[in-house]
C-alpha cells in the first residue's frame, strides 16, 4: 500500500493556515518543496506537515516575522528530521542571537530563546495521518448493547 500524497490542502488543514496564507508562506520560504511544473499540485511529507506546524507556531501566535523564519527554516527542518527517541514532552528551542535551533529532549540547561511544544503538533499530524485513533472514539465508549446474531446455512 502506498503511502497517500499530502497536498498544500492537507497542510492547510493540520496547521491552521488559510489557502491564502499558506500560498503567501511559500512565496517567501524558498527551501519548502518547489512545485515539479506548473499547475502540479505540490506534494508534501510528513515530515513538512510537522515543520511546517511549528512555522505556524512561530508565524501565528508568536509573531516572528517571515523573513527571521525563512532564515532558521533548514535548522528547523533538520533538527525535526534526525532519528530519536519518542519523547511527547520533546521541545523545539529557538535562539536569534546566534541564529541556533536546538531540540530539547527531558530536562536541559537553556539559553535565552523561544520554546514551541512539540506534543500538540505531533498529536495532531499523527491523528491526521490516521497513526492513533482520537481518546474518543475508543470502541468501549460506542455503547454497543446485545444484538441478535443469525447465520445462514450454505446450500
Amino acid at each position: 500500500m502506498r503511502p497517500r500524497k499530502l497536498t498544500a490542502s492537507d497542510v492547510c488543514e493540520v496547521t491552521g493556515y488559510g489557502r491564502d496564507q499558506f500560498k503567501a508562506l511559500l512565496k517567501e520560504m524558498k527551501t519548502l518543496p518547489a512545485a515539479p511544473g506548473q499547475r502540479v499540485a505540490r506534494e508534501f511529507s510528513a515530515h513538512d506537515l510537522i515543520v511546517l506546524s511549528v512555522v505556524h507556531v512561530l508565524d501565528v501566535r508568536i509573531g516572528i516575522r517571515r523573513k527571521n523564519i525563512a532564515l532558521l527554516l533548514p535548522q528547523l527542518r533538520d533538527v525535526l528530521f534526525r532519528p530519536r527517541a519518542v519523547d511527547r514532552s520533546a521541545y523545539v528551542a529557538i535562539s536569534f542571537d546566534p541564529l541556533q535551533v536546538e531540540y530539547i529532549s527531558g530536562k536541559a540547561v537553556l539559553r535565552e530563546s523561544v520554546l514551541v511544544s512539540l506534543q500538540p503538533i505531533f498529536d495532531r499530524v499523527d491523528q491526521y495521518l490516521g497513526a492513533v485513533q482520537p481518546r474518543n472514539m475508543a470502541q468501549e465508549s460506542l455503547r454497543l448493547g446485545a444484538g441478535l446474531v443469525r447465520s445462514r446455512k450454505r446450500r
